[in-house]
């Protein structure tokens, strides 16, 4: 009976320490600093999908805003899709409308993207601070390839037309000035162009997006 109650107290003393250490490693993997740690290591072995989730979580510890940011362009690169479209203009009521082209297209990913105090370099890789663009070509038509996954905020400028343009302070969240600048005046001769602004639209992967805009005619 004594030898019971001896091995029962053992009993439970063993489990009293085996609920302390999992508690302990519950508690471990639930702190920033083990959080962190793990995040880089899927970082490293490029587990983008799930170091997303782990930075988001921690976003305001160390430079976690960053790492989630090079997790969501890792993972971009691995999940694309595809957007297209028609840019036309109306050239008189007799001829009717026409591809725009020349017409720009900003691709930004709203995301990735980091408003800077430069002007948009044109010359640039695609992608470069989360910045696609495209030109139409003689029909008017563009097409814009393996684009990351994700929410855009999109201009369109157009090459033939001019008048109608949103007003900065209602982009200012999206761009800097000088980046607006870039955009705004890109495709000026003598007087600014028309641009349509969108400013939410969803790339999914393996998808064609199509995304059109018929400018109509010029102001002047």
């Amino acid at each position: 009976m004594e030898k019971n109650k001896k091995n029962n107290k053992k009993l439970i003393i063993i489990v009293g320490i085996i609920a302390i250490i999992l508690v302990s490693v519950i508690a471990l993997t639930q702190t920033k600093i083990f959080k962190y740690n793990w995040g880089n290591e899927l970082l490293k072995n490029k587990k983008y999908d799930s170091a997303l989730n782990i930075f988001k979580d921690i976003e305001d510890y160390k430079d976690s805003k960053s790492k989630f940011k090079e997790a969501k362009i890792g993972y971009g690169k691995e999940h694309t899709g595809t957007m297209s479209g028609l840019i036309s203009w109306k050239y008189n009521n007799l001829v009717g409308n026409r591809g725009d082209t020349g017409a720009k297209i900003f691709a930004v990913n709203l995301e990735t993207h980091e408003a800077t105090d430069s002007l948009i370099d044109m010359n640039a890789p695609q992608g470069t601070n989360g910045i696609w663009i495209s030109t139409a070509d003689g029909n008017g038509n563009y097409k814009i390839d393996k684009i990351p996954c994700g929410n855009y905020a999109v201009f369109i400028v157009s090459n033939n037309t001019n008048g109608n343009y949103p007003e900065y302070k209602t982009l200012d969240s999206v761009i800097s000035q000088k980046e607006w600048i870039t955009i705004e005046t890109i495709n000026n001769k003598a007087f600014i162009r028309s641009i349509k602004y969108y400013n939410n639209i969803q790339i999914n992967e393996n998808e064609e997006t199509t995304l059109s805009y018929d400018f109509g005619l010029t102001n002047w």
